[in-house]
């Protein structure tokens, strides 16, 4: 979803409205989720989860309150259909909530 609303932002591909409340939307339910998707005990298998998800319980839950309010935020802002403040919330959910998270809790690609 990032990733669409990326191309969209861009201006790389066409992006309606609606396709940016989708998207929108959908980031906010997987914010919803987030949590669950590490219990304790599952920091096994193929991933790039950081022990830190693990070891700062704390920590992780900040930053997933964290995006959970920037997504919340992109959701409403969806549906004003201002693009520019679309745009000025995409940015900031990148850089508070994605990137606060993926820096602190998850392993970069190896090359």
């Amino acid at each position: 979803h990032m990733g669409a609303m990326a191309g969209m932002v861009k201006g790389q591909v066409k992006g309606s409205k609606q396709a940016r409340e989708v998207h929108a939307h959908a980031m906010r339910e997987l914010a919803k989720i987030t949590a669950d998707a590490f219990p304790e005990g599952s920091d096994f298998g193929e991933t790039r989860a950081l022990p830190e998800i693990w070891s700062k319980p704390d920590d992780f839950k900040k930053a997933i309150d964290v995006f959970l309010a920037e997504a919340t935020k992109l959701a409403e802002v969806s549906h004003t259909g201002d693009e520019g403040a679309f745009k000025q919330q995409f940015g900031a959910m990148g850089k508070n909530a994605c990137g606060g998270c993926h820096k602190l809790f998850r392993e970069k690609k190896k090359k």
